[in-house]
């Protein structure tokens, strides 16, 4: 691998289409020139913080001077136009042009000549000006690939023993102090080659970060979808009993806007319902499941019964809200005692029909004896009658325990009725003349079993 292209600097140049990749796969990318751009921000702060720094204890000092005590011209003139190209490049970082790496190594051009240039007007590598360097090659090493920032290295230590051997040609400076200059050359590799394996890490970490970022956004999103189809009534509140999450159902159960909902006091939206949780909270937990722990929705109908359940072991937690529809509750109860009746009721018919059957029997046994009279026969013509009236209502009973399909006849309620009062009159021993029926519209007609209509 070509180490200009390592993943301790910026990425190489796009040479090509690149292959599909996941969602993510641009993140390290994007993780090395954010890096890239951070680092030349702090970068380009320091370089004008140590320039102005520079000037002050230039002028703020007489003979002999803390900085520039060799040349004072030359060093001032050096520290303002170091500070006016600090400026400048403040304000290409701020706008991001040129490109991150184009712009670290006019930067880091730009130190090792000012510094070397300030620390040769201030007496050498003695002044500890030359030190400054180790923070511009540091920094552009995390930017940097690392041949390109071992390059640099190399220029800033020649640049130093170049000054040295200057300075000494000039009679400024002694041949000891080339170890002073050897050290701090040897300090620059040093640094730079450290800094390499740091810029990786940083990199991939907040790559790592990132993606952590992105899989817990997506996790999030995801438990939001399935809390909103989830068909139970939830509700989340923080410590502070602000609502956090109100899925679609119990919004439409407590008569709230979903929308509004996040945020808000769970006493503004909905007062009963925080009574009752600041009262379990104030119980310690538990559960109850009576008439005190429900309240009625603002339809003034339906009726709630929430349940809770702490989220976290501080006190106080967020709650999990679970709201039950005591309304729908109590319906699916009545269905079950309706269903139990069904069932009772079916066996009841079922104990009635053999006796009722013996009855008919008896009697239409009875009705073919030759010893009875007329009277006794209407007797009989009776019995019979009302056992088929009787076994027909337990036929019904058992078609509803059933839930068998009725049929429906277009039944005359005129003929209906006087065949009604026949019967009536019949069973009960009663005179036709008796009762007597009148019709407005004798052609009127219904859709009925009309086995229901007795």
């Amino acid at each position: 691998m070509n180490p200009d292209h390592s993943s301790a600097g910026l990425p190489a140049p796009d040479t090509g289409p690149a292959p599909p990749t996941s969602g993510s796969g641009d993140k390290p990318v994007s993780t090395a020139l954010d890096l890239a751009w951070r680092v030349l921000s702090l970068l380009s702060f320091y370089r004008v913080f140590v320039a102005l720094i520079l000037i002050v204890l230039f002028l703020a000092t007489d003979e002999p001077r803390v900085v520039g005590s060799l040349q004072p011209p030359g060093f001032i003139g050096t520290a303002v136009g170091y500070l006016l190209t600090s400026f400048v490049f403040l304000l290409l970082v701020s706008r991001r042009i040129p490109d991150a790496r184009l712009q670290t190594i006019i930067q880091v051009v730009t130190d090792i000549a000012a510094l070397v240039l300030l620390m040769h007007f201030s007496g050498g590598v003695r002044s500890g000006l030359g030190n400054l360097l180790l923070i511009s090659i540091g920094a552009a090493s995390l930017v940097l690939p690392q041949r390109t920032a071992l390059t640099f290295a190399a220029l800033a230590s020649l640049a130093v023993l170049a000054e040295q051997s200057f300075s000494q040609f000039q009679g400024f400076t002694s041949a000891s102090d080339y170890t002073a200059a050897g050290l701090l050359g040897a300090l620059i590799f040093i640094v730079s080659l450290a800094t390499q394996p740091l810029a990786r890490r940083i990199t991939e970490s907040e790559a790592l970060a990132e993606q952590r970022g992105v899989d817990l956004a997506n996790l999030a999103e995801l438990n939001e979808y399935i809390v909103q189809h989830l068909r139970e009534s939830i509700v989340v509140i923080d410590d502070n009993d602000r609502v956090r999450l109100m899925n679609s159902s119990a919004a439409k159960l407590l008569g709230i806007n979903p929308d509004a909902a996040s945020g808000s006091h769970l006493l503004e939206l909905a007062p009963p319902l925080y009574e009752l949780a600041m009262s379990w909270r104030r119980r310690g937990g538990g559960e109850a499941r009576n008439n005190l722990s429900s309240f009625t929705a603002d339809d003034n109908t339906t009726l709630i019964t929430p349940h809770f359940a702490p989220l976290g072991a501080t006190e106080p937690s967020a709650l999990l809200i679970f709201l039950e529809d005591a309304t729908q509750l109590s319906e699916r109860v009545q269905q079950t005692k309706l269903a139990g009746l069904g069932r009772l009721s079916a066996s009841i018919a079922h104990e009635i029909r053999n006796p009722v059957g013996a009855i008919s029997h008896a009697g239409q046994l009875l009705r073919e004896s030759e010893a009875i009279g007329d009277d006794e026969r209407v007797l009989t013509d009776i019995i019979h009658t009302q056992c088929n009236r009787v076994s027909t209502i337990i036929e019904n009973v058992l078609q509803l325990s059933r839930r068998d399909n009725t049929r429906p006849q277009s039944i005359v309620l005129a003929t209906w009725l006087d065949s009604f009062l026949d019967d009536f009159c019949s069973s009960n021993q009663l005179g036709r003349e008796l009762i007597e029926a009148s019709h407005d519209d004798v052609q009127m007609s219904v859709s009925i079993d009309p086995s229901h209509l007795h």
